[in-house]
């Protein structure tokens, strides 16, 4: 403020005093000159003729006649900031304050050292003398200049905050309205698989009933104008349709496939969906004359499969161009993956029908075979029986002892053979033969026949029960046991006239393998050679069934008993 006034005392001094008053007041007019916090400067047209002391301190120059040495324009810098050169702008503006009596402007001047700053510049023209001459009033305005340029780039910086703070809230106000529509689009998704949701919940017992509900849910979820499921029969390449939506009348689904969008989707063989987004671009519109009727434009196919063979095409079509999301197309599959179990339900069904028909008549084909079977053992079991009596009948007649032996040995042999018919017509099993069972029954009938005392002889027979053959092989190791029960009973206990002991044992001795060991307290064989090259039919059968048949091998060991062990595969 009180620069300010300094000032105006400086410009009322020189407007309003008189030559002669200025000039006798030389004192009063150095004062205010060197009192004044901006520089003062008079000058000519072209020359500096006085200045105060803060005019040398701004221009930096060391005194007073060292600054009045330069012309005015030489304290300014070549050019101005605006591109102006500096000589004939401030030759200008000294015309124009001589002429107009004041001037002011914003300066860019130049100290001595070469620096450059920024001041503002006040002319105002004098009459001191016979002459008139120009008061210049400069104030170094460089810190305000600063703080102009520091304002207006924050006033740049603002401004750009604005443009930013301006394209974030479009951007808000877009990502706001994008939000909404995801909003709502999500919301009709939800609402699309509530409405699945029902169908899934309604689905019953009956698979066609069920692909009917599944293809009118896809219409109506879809907003689509026709819904329909399609197999190709691939005899005749021909669609049959196994349901439709809001299908046209007139649709004739027995034309050729090649007439069908959905010929594509069969033709993939793959779970991608088809889509056409203008059927009247494609040949079908011209092959298939209701598309074009009834203005069915976009197409969407979605492939029905069982395991990882497409056999139909579960399709919707729009009356107007339509573009159909991700989630949309997820809804299409997962109601045609349901349609292609409600298919797989049919055909296991068909299957199973076919199967429990076919179960059906095999059972009752075993019924008749197992009952043909039992006839068939029952009758060689009679004829066995009757063998064995006519070979009775026949050693009565025969008075040779060794005739006699042959003979009865004959029956036991066709005895154990009838026995196994025997057993199997009495079980229910008609291919295999409990072993156990087969054997206790055949020893027990050679006892009763060799035996006149069984309380003399102590028998021992130790059989599993878990152990089952087939009847060739069972029947080859009957034929054996009654060879050596025979031959013990007979030859190594002397038919119980003396007191003696029998076992017999069979068992398991590996996962595959069976052993049987018949054990007397008889005398045993007198040489090993006689056991293995027999002269006797019995132990000759023996020791071919066991190796031939049963494919077994026989051990004898004779110390405290006479023990013969077979050994064979089951």
């Amino acid at each position: 403020m009180a620069q300010h006034n300094s000032d105006e005392k400086i410009d009322s001094f020189y407007e309003q005093s008189p030559d002669h008053e200025i000039l006798e007041n030389k004192g009063i007019y150095r004062a205010i000159l060197e009192n004044s916090r901006d520089a003062l400067l008079f000058l000519t047209r072209d020359k500096f003729i006085d200045c105060n002391r803060r005019a040398v301190e701004i221009f930096g120059f060391k005194n007073r006649e060292e600054l009045l040495r330069h012309p005015p324009w030489e304290l300014s810098p070549p050019e101005q900031p605006g591109g102006d050169e500096s000589l004939p702008s401030a030759k200008r503006k000294i015309d124009n304050a001589f002429e107009g009596g004041k001037e002011h402007f914003e300066w860019k001047h130049k100290r001595a050292d070469g620096t450059e700053f920024w001041a503002d510049v006040k002319l105002s023209r004098i009459n001191p003398g016979k002459k008139p001459l120009l008061m210049a009033l400069i104030r170094d305005i460089s810190g305000q200049k600063e703080k102009e340029k520091q304002l207006q780039a924050a006033n740049q910086q603002l401004k750009a905050q604005n443009q930013q703070l301006d394209a974030y809230n479009q951007q808000l106000r877009t990502s706001e309205q994008q939000l909404r529509t995801e909003i709502n689009r999500r919301q009709k998704i939800v609402e699309k698989l509530s409405q699945i949701s029902k169908c899934f919940i309604s689905l019953g017992e009956k698979p066609y009933e069920n692909i009917d509900r599944l293809v009118e849910t896809a219409g109506r979820v879809m907003d689509a104008e026709a819904a329909a499921y399609n197999r190709l029969d691939e005899e005749n390449n021909k669609f049959k349709n196994l349901s439709g939506w809001e299908l046209p009348g007139e649709v004739d689904f027995d034309d050729k496939a090649d007439n069908h969008p959905c010929i594509r989707v069969i033709n993939r063989n793959d779970i991608r969906p088809v889509y056409i987004e203008d059927l009247s671009r494609t040949k079908f519109y011209q092959t298939d004359p209701v598309l074009e009727k009834h203005g069915f434009i976009t197409f969407l196919g979605i492939p029905v499969r069982i395991n990882d063979d497409t056999i139909g095409s579960f399709c919707i079509l729009t009356g107007k161009k339509q573009e159909f999301s991700n989630e949309e197309v997820e809804i299409m599959k997962i109601l045609g993956r349901a349609v292609g179990r409600e298919e797989k339900r049919l055909a296991d069904r068909q299957k199973l029908s076919r199967y429990v028909d076919l179960k059906n008549d095999l059972e009752r084909a075993l019924e008749e075979k197992e009952t043909l079977l039992k006839e068939v053992h029952h009758r060689v079991k009679n004829n066995m029986q009757q063998i064995i009596s006519i070979l009775s009948l026949q050693q009565l007649e025969i008075k040779n002892e060794k005739i006699v032996t042959i003979l009865q040995k004959s029956q036991e042999r066709v005895q154990a053979m009838g026995l196994i018919h025997n057993l199997l017509y009495k079980f229910e099993n008609l291919t295999e033969i409990q072993l156990d069972d087969y054997l206790a029954k055949l020893i027990h009938q050679l006892i009763d026949a060799y035996l006149f005392d069984k309380d003399i002889i102590d028998i021992n027979l130790d059989f599993p029960e878990d152990i089952y053959m087939d009847v060739d092989d069972a029947l080859a190791c009957g034929l054996v046991v009654n060879e050596l029960i025979a031959n013990a009973l007979c030859h190594g206990l002397a038919n119980g006239k003396c007191p003696g002991k029998l076992s017999v044992e069979l068992e398991s001795v590996a996962e595959d393998k069976i052993s049987l060991t018949i054990a007397d307290s008889g005398p045993g064989f007198p040489s090993r050679k006689e056991f293995e090259n027999p002269n006797s039919l019995g132990l000759q059968l023996v020791r071919g069934i066991a190796s031939r048949e049963l494919q077994g091998e026989i051990e004898l060991s004779q110390n405290d008993q006479t023990r013969i062990k077979i050994t064979f595969p089951y």
